[in-house]
């Protein structure tokens, strides 16, 4: 696998934001990456008294990094600055959402799982207390497909870095009660019927108890 040598964090300005700051700091720092945060502002006007405060602990809590605005849709902007920064990684943390308001309003991180051109890394809701724990377990989910040796040696890649054990297992075996700090599973089909019903890397990262990774 390339190194990856870039991360871009997308923070909404919430508590959650703070959480993936905290989380992405030490994942950036044990990968030797650059950290750049983006955040899509979707109003005309100023930010309000909450966004400056949480854009202000970010700053305090990430270290060395650099702080993007854009304006527009979330989800188009996440991607076009994936592609403008060249960025490595994709790291979000994200709210789970019933499938219903998938299927009619969108999920941004579904639709970023989806199109992205680089691997994506989710976690669910506040990532805070996984920020000062090493991610020393990875599982590698993988199913027999074109796309399964990719999958496995960007895990092994990220495991040598990390210095983590690496565990693989058929794609078809993940549940709840997996032990590890990470899962990495293969992108689901990029166009399909009903698609965010049937995106199933969001599926899995939604209900996992660690964090998961989609390549």
């Amino acid at each position: 696998m390339l190194p990856i040598t870039k991360i871009l964090v997308p923070v909404d300005l919430s508590a959650r934001s703070l959480g993936a700051a905290a989380y992405a700091k030490p994942l950036a720092a044990s990968l030797g990456a650059e950290l750049v945060f983006l955040h899509v502002v979707r109003h005309v006007g100023p930010l309000g008294e909450d966004e400056l405060e949480f854009r202000d602990r970010i700053h305090q809590t990430a270290g060395s990094h650099r702080f993007l605005f854009r304006r527009g849709s979330p989800a188009p902007v996440i991607l076009q600055t994936a592609a403008e920064e060249r960025v490595s990684l994709i790291v979000m943390a994200t709210q789970a959402s019933p499938v219903l308001t998938r299927v009619f309003d969108g999920s941004t991180t579904a639709q970023v799982l989806r199109q992205a051109q680089c691997p994506v890394w989710v976690g669910l809701d506040n990532l805070w207390p996984l920020s000062a724990r090493p991610i020393e377990s990875i599982v590698c989910g993988v199913s027999v497909d074109s796309h399964a040796d990719s999958v496995l040696r960007w895990s092994a890649g990220v495991a040598n870095q990390l210095r983590a054990k690496l565990t693989v297992i058929d794609g078809r075996e993940t549940s709840t009660d997996l032990e590890a700090d990470l899962l990495v599973i293969g992108k689901s089909p990029r166009k399909r019927f009903l698609a965010d019903v049937r995106t199933q890397s969001y599926e899995i990262a939604c209900r996992m108890p660690c964090p998961v990774a989609t390549v």
